[in-house]
């Protein structure tokens, strides 16, 4: 079979065999997932009524190319703007949030620095311009760390020249692309039209791994991101079914090891497998652990990386091994990131090579135990701050992760961390930075404000400094964390 980069490998009759059977049965049973519904329209409101002509229509429409002059007279990058200003003012979300990447938002950037530095085998229309402006704006940049000045441009021209190699490919990925964007301009996981451009990638992705490059860098790229949009749609049991799907695809390429030679599909492999392990609290597929590289290449590029430094700040230091070494780590990157000129040296791959290391270790470690212990309480605060690097402030309304909630909830209510109040606020912050804009935290706004009259704090300062003993960075979590520190205080 051929890769999508041009690389032939010597695979026999029976591998190509196996590999096609195994397509059979893994979308053979996710249709079988699929139902159909008949509905009762005699008695309903006008609401409902519009939405069911709605849907009638797109499958009337479908294949056909609607044409707006309104848009095609506009430049594609006004276009972007434009929807995405309209649609902020519509849902009217938390200023912090939304206007802070309009107001970082440079229109020209997508479109002349990525697309049209690109060879594409499909003409880029100012309506393909537009959705991938608008994913890269409101998707993209909420999962990636563009608050700690880590450049984002390289990674977006790398991966759509890969996603987006071949015909088939690119009309997957736009499918794939329009679908992430009705799920966070329009009508959420709900949305006819996400589900509508969502089928379209099924019938896309079902096409390619039919053919010679069922296992190619592009067509695994495709299958992750079917994975992120039944993640965001919540649909666990079709997230399921791709990532084993997915989990197959690799092992007949030979291992994680096997995608080496493409960087940007190997930590994007890893990081569809450690959201959806997080999301669903299952056991990771894959493991990727390079932790003596990661220090080597840091000391080459003489940044800070001192772990016996670190060890002295640890406010704990009889914890579980395992998790001692993570947290001493976790404590040497957040030095390293709260430096804005050593993270300035630090690529967004290399930082993914250092996030995926710390949650697959983090991951590796038991949990849960009963009665609730300290690593419990250590352990599920990393993991927040952790999901804090690679799911940015807001990102839960795309993608909720409620069982982590759930545990941090359990912590703070078991008597674990009587006596340890500098701990427990920390925990408290970190879990009001992960959910500060969601109306259902209630319960963690009084247990804040009860820990805060406990602890005599009276300004956001006084708590700075309690929060910055434990991992904390302040160009990432001082803003929501002063948020939530705000919201309590009144």
């Amino acid at each position: 079979m051929r890769y999508a980069l041009g690389i032939h490998h010597p695979y026999s009759r029976r591998t190509e065999s196996i590999v096609r059977r195994f397509i059979r049965v893994y979308y053979l049973e996710f249709n079988m997932q699929q139902t159909f519904c008949f509905v009762n329209g005699t008695h309903v409101d006008k609401l409902t009524k519009k939405r069911m002509r709605r849907h009638v229509m797109m499958g009337k429409n479908a294949g056909r190319t609607i044409k707006r002059k309104s848009r095609i007279d506009v430049p594609p990058h006004q276009v972007a703007n434009m929807t995405a200003v309209s649609s902020v003012a519509l849902r009217q979300e938390p200023v912090f949030d939304r206007f802070a990447y309009l107001d970082n938002y440079k229109p020209d950037n997508i479109y002349n620095n990525v697309l049209s530095g690109l060879s594409f085998p499909v003409k880029i229309t100012p309506q393909f311009a537009e959705i991938v402006s608008n994913f890269f704006l409101f998707i993209a940049h909420k999962l990636y760390p563009v608050a700690l000045g880590i450049s984002i441009e390289k990674s977006k021209y790398t991966l759509l020249s890969i996603l987006m190699s071949d015909k088939a490919a690119f009309y997957c990925n736009i499918a794939l692309m329009q679908a992430c964007n009705e799920l966070f301009l329009g009508d959420g996981e709900k949305s006819p039209a996400a589900i509508y451009h969502l089928s379209n990638s099924l019938k896309y992705v079902r096409e390619r791994l039919e053919s010679e490059e069922a296992l190619s860098d592009s067509t695994m790229g495709m299958v992750m991101s079917l994975i992120t949009q039944e993640q965001c749609r919540q649909q666990h049991k079709a997230a399921r079914i791709h990532m084993d799907g997915l989990a197959q695809m690799i092992k007949l390429r030979g291992g994680l090891e096997s995608l080496e030679g493409c960087l940007p599909i190997l930590l994007k492999a890893c990081k569809t497998d450690l959201m959806y392990a997080l999301q669903c609290e299952d056991t990771p597929r894959f493991h990727r652990s390079h932790m003596p590289q990661i220090i080597s290449t840091l000391h080459s590029l003489d940044l800070p990386f001192n772990r016996e430094a670190a060890r002295k700040q640890v406010q704990h230091p009889n914890l579980d091994s395992a998790l001692l070494d993570v947290l001493i780590d976790v404590i040497c990157a957040t030095t390293l990131f709260n430096d804005l000129h050593s993270t300035r040296k630090v690529d967004l791959y290399f930082f993914q090579e250092i996030l995926v290391d710390y949650c697959y270790r983090l991951l590796a470690i038991p949990h849960l135990h009963s009665p609730q212990t300290l690593e419990d309480a250590y352990h599920v605060g990393l993991k927040i701050f952790m999901m804090s690097l690679f799911l940015q402030v807001g990102s839960q309304r795309i993608m909720n992760y409620d069982n982590v909630t759930e545990r941090l909830k359990m912590v703070l209510e078991s008597d674990i961390l009587d006596g340890e109040n500098e701990l427990r606020f920390w925990l408290l912050m970190m879990g009001g930075v992960w959910v500060a804009d969601n109306e259902d935290v209630e319960w963690l706004v009084l247990v804040k404000h009860a820990q805060t009259r406990k602890m005599g704090l009276g300004s956001w300062s006084e708590a700075k400094q309690i929060v910055e003993m434990w991992p904390w960075i302040g160009r990432l979590h001082d803003a929501p964390g002063k948020l939530f520190w705000d919201r309590t205080r009144r």
